[in-house]
């Protein structure tokens, strides 16, 4: 016959209540501790544009940064690399690459594609500015000057495709 340790049931039935406990008492408790009648604080490291000046150089809007794998700060040298499925919006400026390197010293930007697995290229820098659209190998850009150098662009326009080595 079996016989039943009274320290093991009296261990299983302290850890069941103590279970309940946190499970469904504790949450309850912490909820009711809350007072709605506090308004929060606002917190000191909040800033608004208004609250510094802007430098001379600095460029006159925000420019959107993502990047789907890893967004990558060179602070000492002043970059941002933005690596898989990389994009930037500046005003009306859209540009999607598989590697994007965004110097904020000089305000230029480099995109790329990635080779893939197979050794073929992918994520080759696909830029638009309002109505003109092309793609290409590689692309550099000057956000101050807006002006740039493509290699291997491909475009179209109206019902032919361009293609061009230098641009």
């Amino acid at each position: 016959m079996y016989k039943v340790n009274r320290k093991t049931v009296l261990n299983t039935r302290l850890l069941y209540i103590f279970y309940f406990y946190l499970t469904l008492c504790l949450p309850v408790v912490l909820l009711a501790q809350q007072d709605s009648t506090v308004t929060p604080v606002k917190d000191s490291v909040f800033v608004t544009y208004t609250d510094f000046k802007l430098s001379k150089d600095s460029l006159d809007s925000e420019v959107e940064c993502f990047a789907k794998d890893t967004m990558w700060y060179e602070i000492a040298k002043k970059r941002i690399h933005l690596i898989n499925q990389a994009n930037i919006k500046y005003k009306t400026i859209d540009l999607k690459a598989n590697y994007i390197v965004f110097d904020w010293n000089t305000n230029l930007l480099r995109a790329t594609g990635r080779a893939d697995s197979t050794g073929n290229m992918a994520g080759l820098p696909d830029f638009a500015d309002g109505e003109q659209k092309f793609k290409s190998r590689e692309l550099k850009y000057n956000f101050k000057n807006k002006k740039g150098i493509v290699y291997d662009i491909t475009s179209k326009e109206n019902d032919l495709f361009v293609l061009g080595s230098v641009a």
